[in-house]
């Protein structure tokens, strides 16, 4: 499911610029994009070079990813990505206050997709008392879920929106989730089940797995 996790700036690469997940389904959409949003004070940032701090790489294996960065001065974000299978990827977002007042800004979770033959955009949709985003592509039926209580995002872009209000050294964290199956039901559920799993054992596991992988430390951040 995961072809590719980059910054993707505004040389034409990404559209729009942004930390794009990016997957086809195995050529089976033209593209499916996810990537978080931030606001604060009517301002609206999803372009990495436009952020206080550019991500930075802290973890990875061939199924997890963990990195961080700063939407704005003074609010740290960090996230991990983890596939659990071929059908679903996960995620973890957590907004942390370092400064000595409180903020309140606004997140936003994008998920865009342009889909081959029969298909449908992604959009918000109420299931079983939640809102996620729901498409189509094919006979694929991709379904975005979020813990939190999120609200539809009424925006250019479709996503599920958490109004913030973070206290000095407080944090928000969320978790969400993405799975394509052969119905709406079937990945509503797989999602809902990926998002609910014990995130550190499977962490835990991931990193003993993979204790054995040279790494290579060249003292320039950029390369490691």
């Amino acid at each position: 499911l995961l072809d590719e996790i980059d910054k993707l700036d505004s040389d034409g690469r990404g559209n729009p610029a942004a930390l794009l997940l990016n997957t086809t389904y195995g050529l089976r959409a033209r593209h499916m994009r996810l990537f978080p949003q931030f606001t604060e004070k009517h301002r609206t940032l999803h372009d990495p070079t436009q952020f206080a701090e550019t991500p930075k790489l802290h973890k990875f294996a061939p199924n997890f990813l963990e990195l961080s960065f700063s939407p704005f001065n003074g609010i740290e974000a960090r996230l991990q990505y983890w596939v659990p299978d071929c059908h679903t990827i996960s995620g973890r977002i957590r907004l942390s206050n370092q400064g000595a007042s409180e903020r309140k800004m606004q997140m936003e979770w994008i998920a865009l997709l342009s889909p081959l033959g029969d298909g449908k955009a992604m959009e918000p949709s109420r299931m079983e008392a939640v809102w996620t985003l729901r498409g189509q592509s094919g006979d694929l039926f991709p379904v975005v879920f979020i813990t939190g209580g999120a609200t539809p995002l009424v925006s250019p872009y479709p996503g599920l929106h958490f109004e913030l209000s973070l206290p000095p050294d407080g944090s928000r964290q969320f978790t969400w989730a993405q799975a394509a199956l052969g119905d709406w039901q079937s990945s509503f559920r797989q999602a809902r089940a990926a998002a609910t799993r014990q995130w550190e054992a499977e962490q835990a596991r991931i990193e003993m797995t993979n204790s054995g992988q040279i790494e290579i430390f060249t003292g320039h951040t950029d390369w490691d």
